[in-house]
């Protein structure tokens, strides 16, 4: 079993931003297999995921309060970031920083639970559209008609 902790990161609801903290738990003798535990920590509440990886772990936590309001503003929230299958596979505790559009570069490794900044987090839903959107604009370039 492994700890990690992350701070120095902000949750924010409105007009109103709160330190925050993150804690992961990996845990490789769970009875699923691997599983990690997520607890997202603001305002005197702790939020807790459980997934396959960081991310999804992370994604459950979200589910608990996005519908409050809130966001915490790591790179693993921003409209900009997503895993691979292969970062998933790793624990996803890095994820893909992707550039705004598909000519600007590649995208860059970043740290899931590093400090992002307010204006780029979304919610999983839309951080997701966004994704669907970055394989659609790759396939269309990929095969131009």
């Amino acid at each position: 079993m492994k700890n990690l902790t992350y701070g120095g990161i902000s949750a924010a609801a409105g007009d109103v931003s709160v330190p925050a903290t993150i804690a992961v738990v990996q845990d490789f003798d769970s009875p699923n297999g691997r599983e990690y535990r997520v607890s997202v920590e603001f305002d005197q509440r702790v939020f807790t995921g459980v997934g396959a990886d960081a991310f999804w772990a992370f994604e459950r936590a979200r589910e608990q309060y996005e519908p409050l309001g809130w966001r915490v503003a790591v790179q693993g929230a921003s409209v900009h970031c997503f895993p691979s299958g292969m970062q998933g596979e790793a624990g996803a505790l890095v994820v893909y920083r992707h550039p705004e559009s598909l000519e600007d570069a590649q995208p860059e490794p970043v740290v899931t639970f590093a400090a992002a900044e307010l204006d780029e987090i979304v919610t999983f839903a839309e951080q997701m559209a966004a994704q669907r959107e970055r394989i659609e604009s790759w396939r269309r370039s990929s095969n131009p008609a």
